[in-house]
């Protein structure tokens, strides 16, 4: 009989699958005797199901509203389901999956649980609060550490999370290991076995993700568009639009004529290799966040061979980048840094050609998702 993988995530998004929330139970299914399944709300459409996340399946449950910060009718999912679920994915382990994970234990104690931490070191090294009210955050406290200790194994984005998150959680022991977010290789080398060249690529800077997102920063790139000796080269956004960031755009564009056919935005690119296919293209991958513990955008640019150029916001930059062999970054609103890091690539190609294959050496050595997901074996014996 097959194992039961679950991971409970009420407000999936079609997004979500193509990160740790789809990636990790789909390679169970890949590479072990497992069904994986998310647990979540509503009738949303999935297309990602039928590509790169073609074997994971969904359990929609309706909402039931909440006591407290508790959803109810995932109590009542785990009251009737918990004994035939054999590992519990758990996606951050916030507030309420702090009781979540005590509520599993309780129902099956010989159940596994996997915690994915994705976080800031900076927000970890103040201290996790869960209440405004100093009572209830001890309580909460109380229970986080009990949620810990039944915990099997904690994943963790990067060397440096993972001292932190020993530093602060001790209890946490030999449970910990790095994971951080993966690639989908099996799909990726099936769709692009054959990456372009340098030689063969185009003068792109290309960014991704939600285009005018306040933590995403975007406002940062586009200041530094009118400083940029662009010539031949082109910049492309691609992501949804968000808080009308179009019109700034245009906006920019109207003050600065010169920008004209050099400044594209394509909006929201739901199809996954038309997207990837933008990566495959360019040279320079730019991102700009203020805050940023991870960054998956970056490992799909390094697998095309795009040198990166990040923020100090980034927690995770310097394990991306290599220790910045394969990237750069910039302190957060310094938008003269980033024109002359930009200018400076732009002009001297021979610094991104150099890179080379080390790039994609590095993602496969680290974030491809047919070779992490051999750490997570042992939740199975």
């Amino acid at each position: 009989m097959k194992k039961k993988f679950v991971c409970i995530f009420p407000g999936l998004d079609n997004a979500h699958l193509t990160k740790d929330i789809g990636q990790i139970g789909n390679a169970f299914s890949e590479l072990e005797n497992v069904q994986s399944s998310i647990v979540c709300y509503g009738n949303k459409d999935y297309p990602t199901l039928k590509t790169e996340t073609k074997n994971q399946s969904i359990i929609r449950i309706k909402d039931k509203g909440r006591i407290l910060f508790f959803e109810k009718a995932i109590l009542r999912y785990l009251r009737k389901e918990a004994k035939r679920i054999d590992i519990l994915h758990v996606q951050q382990l916030n507030k309420a999956n702090i009781y979540q994970v005590l509520l599993y234990k309780f129902l099956n104690p010989k159940g596994k649980i996997f915690l994915k931490q994705d976080m800031h070191i900076p927000d970890l090294e103040k201290g996790i609060r869960y209440s405004r009210k100093q009572i209830f955050n001890l309580f909460h406290k109380f229970f986080e550490k009990k949620a810990h200790q039944k915990i099997d194994l904690i994943a963790v984005d990067s060397n440096d999370l993972l001292k932190a998150y020993a530093k602060e959680y001790p209890v946490t022991g030999q449970k910990l290991v790095v994971l951080s977010h993966n690639l989908n290789d099996t799909y990726l080398k099936e769709h692009f076995s054959v990456r372009k060249s340098f030689q063969e690529k185009e003068n792109i800077i290309l960014t991704t993700g939600r285009i005018g997102a306040a933590d995403k920063n975007y406002e940062m790139l586009l200041a530094t568009l009118p400083l940029l000796d662009l010539e031949d080269w082109k910049v492309y956004l691609v992501g949804e639009i968000h808080n009308d960031f179009n019109q700034k755009i245009d906006q920019l564009i109207i003050d600065h004529p010169r920008l004209k056919d050099r400044v594209f935005y394509t909006g929201q690119i739901d199809e996954r290799v038309e997207l990837y296919e933008y990566y495959n293209r360019a040279k320079i991958f730019c991102l700009t966040s203020v805050l940023e513990s991870f960054g998956v955008s970056f490992i799909e640019a390094l697998f095309f061979n795009n040198y990166i150029l990040g923020t100090t916001g980034m927690s995770s930059f310097d394990y991306i980048s290599n220790q910045g062999i394969l990237g750069e970054k910039v302190t957060v609103n310094d938008i003269h840094a980033l024109a002359d890091s930009l200018n400076h690539l732009m002009r001297n190609e021979s610094i991104i050609e150099e890179l080379g294959e080390k790039a994609h050496s590095h993602v496969a050595a680290h974030f491809f998702l047919s070779e992490n997901i051999k750490v997570l074996k042992r939740l199975l014996h």
